[in-house]
Protein backbone atom coordinates (compact mmCIF):
# COMPACT_ATOMS: atom_id res chain seq x y z
CA UNK A 1 0.00 0.00 0.00
CA UNK A 2 1.31 3.43 -0.96
CA UNK A 3 0.10 6.36 1.04
CA UNK A 4 1.12 9.93 1.60
CA UNK A 5 0.25 11.98 4.67
CA UNK A 6 -0.31 15.72 4.26
CA UNK A 7 -1.13 18.58 6.60
CA UNK A 8 -2.79 21.79 5.49
CA UNK A 9 -2.84 23.89 8.67
CA UNK A 10 -5.02 21.33 10.38
CA UNK A 11 -4.68 19.34 13.58
CA UNK A 12 -6.30 16.23 12.08
CA UNK A 13 -3.91 14.37 9.77
CA UNK A 14 -5.13 13.77 6.24
CA UNK A 15 -3.85 10.68 4.46
CA UNK A 16 -4.07 10.01 0.73
CA UNK A 17 -4.19 6.32 -0.16
CA UNK A 18 -3.30 5.42 -3.73
CA UNK A 19 -3.57 1.65 -3.92
CA UNK A 20 -5.05 -1.30 -2.09
CA UNK A 21 -6.48 0.40 1.01
CA UNK A 22 -8.45 2.72 -1.24
CA UNK A 23 -9.81 -0.16 -3.31
CA UNK A 24 -10.75 -2.21 -0.26
CA UNK A 25 -12.60 0.73 1.25
CA UNK A 26 -14.19 2.50 -1.71
CA UNK A 27 -13.40 0.47 -4.81
CA UNK A 28 -11.45 3.34 -6.37
CA UNK A 29 -8.24 5.31 -6.02
CA UNK A 30 -6.80 7.70 -5.12
CA UNK A 31 -8.72 8.04 -1.87
CA UNK A 32 -8.40 10.57 0.92
CA UNK A 33 -9.09 9.84 4.56
CA UNK A 34 -9.93 12.90 6.63
CA UNK A 35 -10.57 11.68 10.17
CA UNK A 36 -13.42 9.20 9.74
CA UNK A 37 -14.46 10.54 6.36
CA UNK A 38 -13.35 8.91 3.09
CA UNK A 39 -13.33 10.69 -0.26
CA UNK A 40 -12.29 9.03 -3.54
CA UNK A 41 -11.35 10.34 -6.97
CA UNK A 42 -9.43 13.46 -7.95
CA UNK A 43 -12.49 15.68 -8.47
CA UNK A 44 -14.08 14.70 -5.16
CA UNK A 45 -10.79 15.12 -3.26
CA UNK A 46 -10.26 18.56 -4.80
CA UNK A 47 -13.79 19.65 -3.88
CA UNK A 48 -13.31 18.34 -0.32
CA UNK A 49 -10.04 20.20 0.17
CA UNK A 50 -11.55 23.39 -1.23
CA UNK A 51 -14.33 23.14 1.33
CA UNK A 52 -11.97 22.48 4.23
CA UNK A 53 -9.23 24.93 3.31
CA UNK A 54 -10.79 27.49 1.00
CA UNK A 55 -8.51 30.27 2.28
CA UNK A 56 -5.45 28.31 1.14
CA UNK A 57 -6.77 26.95 -2.12
CA UNK A 58 -6.94 28.25 -5.68
CA UNK A 59 -7.65 31.95 -5.96
CA UNK A 60 -9.26 31.72 -9.39
CA UNK A 61 -11.70 33.93 -11.27
CA UNK A 62 -15.04 32.58 -12.49
CA UNK A 63 -13.60 32.23 -16.00
CA UNK A 64 -10.55 30.34 -14.71
CA UNK A 65 -12.77 28.00 -12.69
CA UNK A 66 -14.80 27.21 -15.81
CA UNK A 67 -11.60 26.65 -17.80
CA UNK A 68 -10.23 24.41 -15.05
CA UNK A 69 -13.37 22.25 -15.08
CA UNK A 70 -13.24 21.81 -18.86
CA UNK A 71 -9.51 21.12 -18.97
CA UNK A 72 -9.73 18.66 -16.08
CA UNK A 73 -12.28 16.60 -18.02
CA UNK A 74 -10.12 16.82 -21.13
CA UNK A 75 -6.92 15.66 -19.41
CA UNK A 76 -8.66 12.77 -17.68
CA UNK A 77 -10.23 11.54 -20.93
CA UNK A 78 -7.16 12.02 -23.16
CA UNK A 79 -4.38 10.97 -20.79
CA UNK A 80 -5.83 7.77 -19.39
CA UNK A 81 -5.70 5.85 -22.70
CA UNK A 82 -2.02 6.76 -23.05
CA UNK A 83 -1.22 5.41 -19.60
CA UNK A 84 -3.26 2.29 -20.35
CA UNK A 85 -1.22 1.75 -23.51
CA UNK A 86 2.13 2.50 -21.94
CA UNK A 87 1.84 0.69 -18.61
CA UNK A 88 -0.55 -2.17 -19.39
CA UNK A 89 -1.15 -2.85 -23.09
CA UNK A 90 2.53 -2.71 -24.04
CA UNK A 91 3.64 -6.20 -23.06
CA UNK A 92 7.29 -5.32 -22.42
CA UNK A 93 6.38 -2.37 -20.22
CA UNK A 94 3.84 -4.42 -18.31
CA UNK A 95 6.18 -7.38 -17.85
CA UNK A 96 9.29 -5.45 -16.84
CA UNK A 97 7.87 -2.38 -15.04
CA UNK A 98 4.19 -2.45 -14.11
CA UNK A 99 3.86 -5.99 -12.80
CA UNK A 100 7.09 -5.85 -10.73
CA UNK A 101 5.81 -2.59 -9.19
CA UNK A 102 2.66 -4.38 -8.06
CA UNK A 103 4.78 -7.18 -6.62
CA UNK A 104 6.36 -4.75 -4.17
CA UNK A 105 3.06 -3.46 -2.76
CA UNK A 106 0.62 -6.39 -2.98
CA UNK A 107 0.42 -9.59 -0.92
CA UNK A 108 1.67 -12.53 -2.96
CA UNK A 109 -1.75 -14.00 -3.68
CA UNK A 110 -3.13 -10.69 -5.00
CA UNK A 111 -0.43 -10.56 -7.67
CA UNK A 112 -2.22 -13.37 -9.49
CA UNK A 113 -5.49 -11.45 -9.56
CA UNK A 114 -5.14 -7.66 -9.54
CA UNK A 115 -2.42 -6.96 -12.18
CA UNK A 116 -3.96 -9.28 -14.84
CA UNK A 117 -7.41 -7.86 -14.09
CA UNK A 118 -6.17 -4.29 -14.49
CA UNK A 119 -4.37 -5.17 -17.71
CA UNK A 120 -7.49 -6.78 -19.14
CA UNK A 121 -9.49 -3.65 -18.28
CA UNK A 122 -6.87 -1.40 -19.92
CA UNK A 123 -6.89 -3.54 -23.06
CA UNK A 124 -10.68 -3.30 -23.21
CA UNK A 125 -10.63 0.49 -22.74
CA UNK A 126 -8.14 0.99 -25.58
CA UNK A 127 -9.39 -1.66 -27.99
CA UNK A 128 -11.12 0.97 -30.16
CA UNK A 129 -7.76 2.67 -30.83
CA UNK A 130 -6.54 -0.27 -32.93
CA UNK A 131 -3.18 -0.52 -31.16
CA UNK A 132 -3.12 -4.20 -30.31
CA UNK A 133 0.27 -4.42 -32.09
CA UNK A 134 1.75 -3.11 -28.82
CA UNK A 135 0.61 -6.34 -27.17
CA UNK A 136 2.59 -9.41 -28.23
CA UNK A 137 -0.20 -11.59 -26.84
CA UNK A 138 -2.37 -10.58 -29.80
CA UNK A 139 -0.10 -9.65 -32.69
CA UNK A 140 -0.08 -13.22 -33.94
CA UNK A 141 -3.84 -13.64 -33.88
CA UNK A 142 -5.18 -14.61 -37.33
CA UNK A 143 -8.01 -12.35 -38.56
CA UNK A 144 -11.31 -13.89 -39.57
CA UNK A 145 -10.83 -12.89 -43.22
CA UNK A 146 -7.29 -14.24 -43.47
CA UNK A 147 -6.45 -15.77 -46.84
CA UNK A 148 -5.73 -19.53 -47.06
CA UNK A 149 -2.10 -20.71 -46.92
CA UNK A 150 -0.21 -20.51 -50.17
CA UNK A 151 1.27 -23.51 -51.90
CA UNK A 152 4.98 -23.95 -52.47
CA UNK A 153 4.55 -23.13 -56.18
CA UNK A 154 2.73 -19.87 -55.36
CA UNK A 155 5.47 -18.82 -52.98
CA UNK A 156 8.16 -19.64 -55.54
CA UNK A 157 6.41 -17.55 -58.22
CA UNK A 158 6.01 -14.61 -55.85
CA UNK A 159 9.66 -14.91 -54.82
CA UNK A 160 10.88 -14.75 -58.40
CA UNK A 161 8.56 -11.85 -59.21
CA UNK A 162 9.80 -9.88 -56.20
CA UNK A 163 13.34 -10.07 -57.58
CA UNK A 164 12.21 -8.48 -60.83
CA UNK A 165 9.90 -5.80 -59.48
CA UNK A 166 11.20 -2.68 -57.70
CA UNK A 167 10.42 -2.38 -54.01
CA UNK A 168 8.63 0.80 -53.00
CA UNK A 169 7.38 1.72 -49.55
CA UNK A 170 4.12 3.49 -50.22
CA UNK A 171 1.98 4.99 -47.47
CA UNK A 172 -0.51 2.16 -47.95
CA UNK A 173 2.15 -0.55 -47.70
CA UNK A 174 3.61 1.04 -44.58
CA UNK A 175 0.18 1.31 -42.93
CA UNK A 176 -0.34 -2.38 -43.70
CA UNK A 177 2.59 -3.24 -41.43
CA UNK A 178 1.51 -3.45 -37.77
CA UNK A 179 4.56 -1.64 -36.43
CA UNK A 180 4.07 1.38 -38.72
CA UNK A 181 0.31 1.48 -38.33
CA UNK A 182 0.65 1.37 -34.55
CA UNK A 183 3.18 4.19 -34.56
CA UNK A 184 1.02 6.44 -36.72
CA UNK A 185 -1.98 5.84 -34.48
CA UNK A 186 0.14 6.39 -31.37
CA UNK A 187 1.31 9.75 -32.69
CA UNK A 188 -2.30 10.76 -33.27
CA UNK A 189 -3.35 9.79 -29.74
CA UNK A 190 -0.33 11.53 -28.18
CA UNK A 191 -0.81 14.71 -30.23
CA UNK A 192 -4.46 14.86 -29.14
CA UNK A 193 -3.27 15.37 -25.54
CA UNK A 194 0.08 17.10 -25.79
CA UNK A 195 -0.68 19.70 -28.47
CA UNK A 196 -3.63 21.34 -26.64
CA UNK A 197 -1.77 21.26 -23.31
CA UNK A 198 1.29 22.82 -24.89
CA UNK A 199 -0.86 25.55 -26.43
CA UNK A 200 -2.61 26.21 -23.11
CA UNK A 201 0.69 26.55 -21.26
CA UNK A 202 2.25 28.77 -23.90
CA UNK A 203 4.84 31.00 -22.25
CA UNK A 204 3.15 30.88 -18.85
CA UNK A 205 4.63 29.17 -15.82
CA UNK A 206 1.33 27.51 -14.87
CA UNK A 207 -1.55 26.31 -17.02
CA UNK A 208 -4.13 28.86 -15.89
CA UNK A 209 -1.68 31.75 -15.70
CA UNK A 210 -1.75 32.18 -11.92
CA UNK A 211 1.14 32.90 -9.59
CA UNK A 212 1.09 29.40 -8.12
CA UNK A 213 0.03 25.92 -9.25
CA UNK A 214 -3.68 25.20 -9.35
CA UNK A 215 -5.49 21.89 -8.99
CA UNK A 216 -5.33 21.62 -12.79
CA UNK A 217 -1.52 21.81 -12.68
CA UNK A 218 -1.47 19.08 -10.05
CA UNK A 219 -3.66 16.83 -12.19
CA UNK A 220 -1.56 17.43 -15.30
CA UNK A 221 1.64 16.81 -13.35
CA UNK A 222 0.30 13.53 -11.99
CA UNK A 223 -0.47 12.18 -15.45
CA UNK A 224 2.65 13.55 -17.15
CA UNK A 225 4.88 12.22 -14.37
CA UNK A 226 3.55 8.70 -14.96
CA UNK A 227 4.35 9.15 -18.64
CA UNK A 228 7.88 10.35 -17.97
CA UNK A 229 9.43 8.82 -14.85
CA UNK A 230 8.64 5.06 -14.82
CA UNK A 231 11.67 3.24 -16.32
CA UNK A 232 9.83 1.42 -19.09
CA UNK A 233 11.71 -0.35 -21.93
CA UNK A 234 9.29 1.00 -24.57
CA UNK A 235 9.49 4.69 -23.62
CA UNK A 236 7.76 6.20 -26.64
CA UNK A 237 5.74 8.55 -24.41
CA UNK A 238 8.81 10.06 -22.80
CA UNK A 239 10.68 10.30 -26.10
CA UNK A 240 7.77 12.06 -27.80
CA UNK A 241 7.35 14.55 -24.97
CA UNK A 242 11.05 15.40 -24.87
CA UNK A 243 11.32 15.67 -28.65
CA UNK A 244 8.10 17.51 -29.56
CA UNK A 245 6.78 19.07 -26.35
CA UNK A 246 9.83 19.74 -24.14
CA UNK A 247 8.18 22.52 -22.14
CA UNK A 248 5.59 20.10 -20.76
Amino acid sequence: MTRRRIRVVCETPITIYSTQQAHRTLGASPALRDGREWVCGFNAITAHLKTRFSHRFDDLSAEQIADSTAWTAFIQSAARPLLDLSLYVSFENYRLTTRPAFTHILPWHANYIIPPKRRAAARARTEHLGLSALDVDTVHDVPDNASPPKSGADREIEGRASLLLPRKNTVRSMLAKPEYAARFRLDTVMNALFAPLHALLGHKEYLLGGKRPSALDCLAFGYLALMTYPPVPQNWLQETMERKWPKL
